[in-house]
């Protein structure tokens, strides 16, 4: 459905949106569902830019495609996140958890990767 390598830069997010309105359209979901995806899958992102690369350049890789009766969305970075800084403590994976029905985070020495899933109200063969 989408597998795109793109620069961990914010000027990105604007044509990411787009890109899944696109998806969730064609698949018939609901357009609350919609937004939260493009909120969800907007943290993620947003995440690897300013987590795994700082100051640095590097891409992100985003895959979306459809699981059974579940659209699975992945970010995944390649670089080293940095720890938390003191007194401050961000929303996005509390956020994540909370718009999507499944997410993982699984990070390893070469990068992260973020999945986030939507349970479809119907067959993904229904729009396929």
């Amino acid at each position: 459905m989408l597998d795109l390598t793109v620069p961990a830069d914010p000027s990105v997010l604007q044509g990411i949106r787009r890109s899944l309105r696109g998806v969730a359209r064609d698949l018939g979901i609901d357009p609350d569902k919609s937004e939260e995806l493009q909120v969800a899958v907007g943290e993620a992102m947003s995440n690897a830019i300013e987590h795994a690369y700082a100051s640095d350049p590097g891409t992100i890789h985003l895959r979306v495609r459809c699981d059974d009766a579940r659209l699975v969305v992945e970010v995944e970075d390649r670089g080293r996140w940095r720890p938390r800084r003191p007194g401050r403590q961000g929303y996005g994976l509390r956020l994540m958890r909370t718009l999507m029905d499944d997410m993982s985070v699984d990070t390893t020495a070469d990068g992260t990767t973020i999945r986030l899933m939507l349970t479809l109200e119907h067959t993904s063969s229904d729009h396929l």
